[in-house]
């Protein structure tokens, strides 16, 4: 690994604020670098736990805590030195971070440049990883839950990418071993997983199994939805109820649909539009005689919100609507005119009436 990395731009890069040339110098330089690059795909995973965390970061504590495990010594003030520059940057990034819809992007950009100090002493002191593992015999799982409002993109051991959308929860093994990479999931992500031969790649969503070698794939299954449902994107998988047997399962082919009800039913697998079941990846909801029940309940999770109907009528109706840089106010508006019903919105509460 090359020693006179530039680490600040490192820590743009993994904010995603560095521009589209310079992204491209970055990953050139990690391509031309097996080394850091394979650090790099580590850190992808621990960045997304740092995201999820609730509780303050200090990273002080934190680092002093590390340094003292590593035995640093006399390595101990160069290297907080860099991790003081690292600190420096994220600070003038602070009001930024804290003004967005995604405020929590700063605490994770403090731990991103916390681990990447990290990374770099245990490269200058030949730490290997493991010996900071309690039990390195025990397989170690990972969780990773967003919040309303919220959206994660990770990368597992093996190179495979996930989107995970708003109030969600995933669970996956810090690495994994043996024939089958196996995942579970609450809620929503979209999986672009990587081949490996016969090595194939499960997820476990409310009592359903989709199984693939390499593909790109939506799974929704929410614990408050009637059904689990599958779209794929690219490559096919196989759909099945989690207890069912190989054969009852159901192939689902690259732009087609399926599902499968509370009661273990599979449906055939249906041609769909992709944009639909995939907006949500460039922030975008689209609604397509959806159900007002089901648009409220992607709009609670998106902008962190509560709808409450109080003409229960209401629930009867479909939305056919696209919405992308639209504020809630906006989105609140919008729906008001096409439901000719009134609104009224306090703080995060937002009560529906029906107009006379």
């Amino acid at each position: 690994m090359k020693k006179n990395v530039n680490w600040e731009k490192l820590a743009r890069y993994f904010a995603d604020e560095l521009p589209r040339e310079e992204r491209q110098k970055v990953e050139k330089t990690l391509q031309n670098d097996p080394d850091l690059g394979k650090f790099i795909i580590d850190l992808q995973s621990l960045r997304s736990q740092a995201r999820s965390r609730k509780d303050p970061c200090d990273l002080e504590s934190e680092w002093e805590a590390f340094t003292l495990k590593a035995s640093i010594g006399e390595e101990k003030s160069q290297q907080k030195r860099n991790y003081r520059r690292f600190e420096s940057y994220a600070e003038t990034r602070k009001s930024h971070r804290l003004s967005s819809p995604y405020s929590t992007v700063f605490r994770a950009a403090a731990m991103i440049l916390l681990l990447l100090g990290i990374a770099f002493i245990s490269y200058q002191v030949g730490i290997d990883k493991q010996d900071l593992a309690e039990d390195s015999d025990q397989l170690t799982m990972r969780e990773i839950a967003t919040e309303q409002g919220q959206r994660v993109n990770l990368r597992f051991s093996d190179g495979t990418k996930v989107s995970l959308n708003a109030a969600s929860t995933l669970r996956f093994p810090e690495r994994f071993t043996g024939g089958v990479r196996e995942v579970y999931l609450e809620g929503e992500a979209y999986f672009d997983v990587v081949n490996q031969n016969d090595n194939r790649f499960i997820v476990r969503a409310g009592g359903t199994k989709v199984e693939v070698l390499g593909t790109q794939f939506n799974v929704r299954a929410w614990a408050d939805d009637e059904q689990v449902e599958v779209v794929v994107a690219e490559g096919m998988v196989a759909f099945r109820a989690d207890e069912d047997i190989p054969e009852d399962a159901v192939t689902i082919n690259r732009g087609f649909y399926s599902y499968i009800r509370q009661d273990g039913s599979i449906a055939t697998p249906e041609p769909v539009s992709l944009n639909k079941y995939l907006a949500w990846l460039d922030g975008k909801l689209i609604f397509d005689r959806t159900p007002v029940r089901e648009v409220f309940k992607q709009l609670e999770r998106n902008y962190n919100m509560e709808f409450i109907v109080q003409e229960i009528s209401l629930y009867d109706r479909q939305i056919t609507a696209t919405f992308s840089d639209e504020s809630i106010d906006e989105i609140i508006r919008a729906l008001s005119i096409s439901l000719n019903a009134h609104f009224e919105r306090e703080g995060r509460r937002v009560i529906l009436i029906g107009k006379e």
